[in-house]
């Protein structure tokens, strides 16, 4: 049990961080202070260079970028206005800033006045800044802003290019070929298109590569192959002589008219060869370890091979089993490979893949055209449009103009949240730093815990993280450091934490599946008097009221003995506050949310969709009667009931004559009307002239400025 000693136990590898000369890749957990650590190198820098715009810090939110700036700038401002604080944290940041004042003043930077020559940049702002600096040296161009619903755009490309498919064209036939694949189901081979679309940063540089190769995907195939069987043959190397044994022996032994297959490997010698070749004697072998629904097998019997006179072979066997359950990452590996392909492509499988390969390209540049048309696009366009503008030479790999431009003040790089980069970007970044070399005075420095990857919508791949930890980014080596120490937690939750979480991650890094082991922390505060956590289980829905109950009464406990303390109650999705929300709100306890109930769930939503249906349709009682039922008219159920049975033509119910529109224009003039309340009357007076207005006047403008106003007139924002 790890005991807080009031101190850094990581307080070298912090110290080693702050090194001008070195680049580094730091893995820093949760509550590790890794902001502090980037604001104490970006200081230290500062004391030399030339000038602070050689220094670029790259982050992935608006919010994060905001908050590194103001660190350093209120750093420099505390080291040039206030004393020396006594806290030595505090005090090394001051030494530090005090230092890059010193230089400000020497060179003329005026930092303090102008902030904003630190360049601190979200990913996607440094993509644009490439992309328009250098508009007129791309292909691309300008770039208008981002849309903020992109999925619009990439349905308009994808039916676009399916609009295509009756065409006496080569795309036309590559069409009908994809469409032949979806079942001729247009609509679902739109939904494919759109979503590989959100993804093209992933396949459009490879693409090229695949277009007019008909052996490239299955080099891939047979690459990913070799590479789970050689990672499952090094597993396996502990129990290799024995498995191989007891492998001939149930091949010898494994009845004919039952497991068949076993008897090909009767005489085996070695594991079989790690490619494609091998791979139906792998799930062989695979098939004494798994059961058929792919658990590990507890026990064997006759029928994989071990007679039950056979004991000592059968021994040996379970033995085995035992050792595969006791090594997790064995079975991960075991079930990687049962998933493996055991033939090579088909013809009709590579003639759709080679329609792919080249329908993708088609379909990219139809993007960029709607792009053009509705004058937007999105991020991923930003990232390649700035990939195109410091792409090396294809004549020469020489480095490009551009980045030569940029080369010339750019002498040091941070990157925050490292583990959330998608691979254009990390391409983005190597053609950054092609020119670099050995010893030359310019650093990387990236930053970031592989357990915290929350950007996968936005293409990231945690693998580029565990990859760089162990080769070089581009020309750069960096020198792996790990942060231990956590300033957040108290030791008792540090200590659940790394107790819960260690057995939870897999235990081996895998760079290509983004698998990355858990990495324990220390506590730098001690434990407090009473315990960090707490469990109490509720298990099926029937219990959701009860848990509900239970967590506000514990916040009520929470509140009446900590006042003054926040709470948070962290859930896996909105609907899990389904009951919690109620019992909260029961509890007279106040509460705040975001983005918890959807904005289609709210009632003033709900009613401007009533008045947009209502003025569509006359003849849509629902929408009508909801309209009338709305706060802004309020009337009863008696009241609706009435107006709703007040049919002119009751023989034909659903005639245009029974439209509730109909019904209000004749209703003051009807014997209906008496029959209302009071305060329906004087309502109806006040409502159906507005209502009748709206729908004559409902094609003078828009729809929306129809609904507008008359929600407005109706009194809805009141």
């Amino acid at each position: 049990m790890s005991q807080p000693q009031n101190k850094v136990r990581d307080a070298d590898q912090r110290q080693l961080a702050l090194d001008p000369t070195q680049s580094f890749i730091v893995s820093a957990p949760a509550g590790s202070g890794k902001t502090g650590l980037i604001t104490q190198r970006v200081l230290r820098l500062l004391c030399s260079v030339e000038n602070p715009e050689e220094i670029l810090c790259i982050t992935f939110t608006r919010k994060a970028a905001g908050e590194m700036s103001s660190r350093i700038h209120s750093a420099l401002q505390a080291a040039a206005f206030e004393p020396r604080p006594s806290d030595s944290y505090e005090a090394q940041i001051w030494d530090l800033a005090a230092k890059a004042v010193a230089r400000n003043n020497q060179l003329g930077w005026n930092l303090l006045e102008m902030p904003g020559r630190l360049l601190i940049k979200t990913i996607d702002g440094f993509s644009r800044y490439i992309a328009s600096q250098f508009a007129l040296e791309t292909k691309i161009g300008a770039l208008p802003e981002p849309s903020e619903q992109p999925t619009v755009l990439y349905q308009l490309a994808a039916r676009n290019l399916l609009n295509k498919v009756e065409e006496d064209s080569l795309i036309g036939e590559q069409l009908a070929i994809l469409l032949a694949h979806t079942g001729n189901d247009s609509t679902r081979c739109e939904r494919l298109l759109t979503d590989i679309l959100d993804k093209r940063e992933q396949w459009l540089p490879l693409i090229f590569n695949a277009k007019g190769n008909q052996q490239y995907f299955q080099e891939v195939i047979d690459q990913i192959i070799a590479e789970n069987l050689f990672k499952l043959e090094s597993a396996l190397q502990p129990i290799a002589g024995d498995l191989i044994e007891l492998a001939d022996f149930a091949g010898t032994h494994a009845p004919m008219d039952k497991n068949p297959a076993l008897a090909k490997l009767a005489g085996i010698i070695e594991f079989p060869d790690t490619s494609l070749d091998g791979i139906e004697h792998w799930k062989i072998i695979l098939s004494l370890l798994v059961t058929k629904e792919f658990n590990l097998r507890k026990q064997v019997t006759k029928n994989e091979g071990f007679p039950s006179d056979q004991k000592a072979y059968k021994k040996r066997m379970v033995e085995l089993l035992d050792w595969c359950r006791n090594n997790p990452d064995i079975h991960e590996l075991i079930l990687n490979a049962l998933y493996l392909p055991e033939s090579e492509i088909s013809s009709s499988q590579q003639l759709l893949l080679e329609s792919l390969a080249n329908l993708l390209h088609s379909l990219a540049a139809e993007l960029n055209l709607v792009f053009k048309q509705q004058d937007q696009c999105d991020y991923p366009a930003i990232t390649l449009a700035a990939l195109e503008a410091i792409e090396p030479s294809a004549e020469d790999e020489s480095i490009s103009d551009i980045t030569l431009r940029l080369d010339y003040q750019l002498q040091h790089i941070l990157v925050d949240e490292f583990q959330d980069t998608s691979g254009a970007q990390i391409k983005l970044l190597e053609h950054l730093i092609a020119g670099w070399q050995p010893d030359d005075g310019r650093t990387l420095f990236l930053v970031g815990d592989a357990m915290q990857s929350l950007y996968r919508f936005r293409n990231a791949n945690v693998g580029l993280f565990i990859n760089a930890q162990r080769h070089p980014v581009g020309p750069v080596r960096c020198l792996p450091l790990t942060l231990s120490c956590n300033f957040r937690s108290q030791q008792g939750i540090i200590e659940w934490v790394n107790s819960a979480f260690g057995d939870a991650f897999p235990t081996i890094a895998d760079i290509n599946r983004g698998a990355v082991p858990y990495s324990p922390s220390d506590a730098f505060k001690a434990s407090g008097t009473e315990p960090a956590v707490r469990f109490r289980g509720f298990s099926g829905d029937s219990d959701k009221q009860s848990e509900a109950i239970y967590i506000a009464e514990l916040c009520t406990e929470l509140v009446d003995n900590q006042p003054g303390q926040s709470i948070a109650i962290l859930v896996s999705s909105r609907g899990h506050l389904k009951h919690i929300v109620p019992a909260l709100r029961e509890a007279n306890l106040k509460w705040q949310a975001i983005n918890i109930t959807p904005l289609s769930s709210r009632m003033p939503v709900i009613d401007l969709l009533s008045i947009t249906r209502a003025l569509l349709s006359p003849a849509d009682k629902i929408p009508w009667l909801s309209l009338l039922r709305a706060p802004f008219c309020g009337l009863d159920s008696a009241d609706l009931l009435a107006i709703a049975n007040s049919s002119s033509d009751p023989i034909k119910p659903f005639s245009a004559s029974n439209a509730v529109l109909v019904q209000l224009e004749k209703l003051t003039d009807s014997a209906v009307y008496a029959q209302l309340s009071d305060y329906g009357q004087s309502t109806l007076q006040r409502v159906i002239p507005l209502l009748l207005n709206a729908w004559k006047n409902r094609g003078r403008s828009n729809l929306r400025e129809n609904v507008e106003q008359l929600w407005i007139e109706l009194g809805g924002p009141a």
